[in-house]
């Protein structure tokens, strides 16, 4: 089970980096695609059009290699769901029909889902380290130990009665 989720967190984190590369290869084109049709956000949306291929990188690179998981699946998980809530938004502001929305966000919604197996490996406990494969020890049940006997108790000595002094 360790091995294959190994092999899914590189598959995975190696084609999110690749993905990312191969946007940054038509950047400007990709810019304009991603900032078209948000009316008044035109501007953020391309500014998010140059800065989504390195949240893929960067993020693809980390899980990829284990280093830094809660940052890696941070940045990876916000370059992927933004894609759909993108497309979505472009449906909302200008009117292009879901038709022409769907297909991409459903592809992105595929992602998201090996993004979530690629993942699964991390936990709260496990994001400053690496998952190891150390055996995890299994707590020993102890058998109840039976009352010590009259003769074996301690005899406890009497209390001295404090008595504060008087002040003159």
């Amino acid at each position: 089970m360790s091995v294959s989720t190994l092999v899914v967190r590189i598959g995975f984190g190696v084609a999110l980096a690749l993905v990312g590369i191969a946007h940054y290869l038509d950047a400007a084109t990709f810019a304009e695609a991603v900032g078209r049709g948000l009316g008044t956000l035109e501007p953020i949306g391309m500014a998010w059009g140059y800065l989504l291929p390195g949240l893929m990188i960067v993020g693809g690179v980390l899980i990829a290699l284990g280093f830094f998981p809660a940052v890696g699946t941070f940045i990876a998980g916000l370059a992927l769901v933004s894609i759909p809530a993108g497309l979505m938004l472009k449906s909302v502001l200008s009117g292009l029909s879901l038709n022409d929305t769907m297909p991409p966000a459903m592809n992105a919604i595929v992602w998201i889902l090996f993004y979530v197996a690629a993942v699964r490996g991390f936990s709260c406990q496990s994001a400053c380290e690496m998952p190891s494969s150390k055996p995890v020890p299994t707590p020993v049940m102890r058998a109840p130990v039976a009352p010590a006997s009259k003769s074996m108790m301690i005899a406890k000595a009497p209390l001295k009665k404090i008595v504060p002094k008087k002040k003159k």
